[in-house]
């Protein structure tokens, strides 16, 4: 799961966090490159794209990770019995369950 980067202090590094969690897992976009050049190129005046913006079904498209990809790591934190809600812009998954659930999740990543 190396593409789920891990925010914060390592697993078991903190206090000793019990009960229920609701977190925010941030994927890294796709093609990382290509949309950094694309943002500085329509804020760029000189540039013949700035200002020439995409929708976000083609922001979707071109920088999310593929719907396999996004399905996977939904899958994976499934696994470990937490509740997942999913995000049509396939950039973002929260997570909902015990601390000790999301420890074991993290742990893996």
């Amino acid at each position: 799961m190396q593409d789920v980067p891990y925010v914060g202090g390592s697993p078991g590094s903190g206090p000793n966090m019990t009960g229920n969690l609701t977190v925010m897992v941030m994927l890294k976009p796709s093609n990382l490159t290509s949309l950094e050049s694309f943002l500085a190129s329509i804020s760029d005046p000189y540039s013949p794209d700035y200002g020439h913006y995409i929708t976000l079904a083609q922001f979707i498209e071109r920088y999310a990770p593929p719907p396999g990809k996004y399905r996977d790591i939904v899958s994976y934190f499934r696994s470990f019995g937490l509740q997942a809600t999913t995000y049509s812009s396939r950039l973002a998954i929260q997570l909902q369950g015990s601390a000790g659930q999301i420890g074991r999740a993290s742990e893996q990543i």
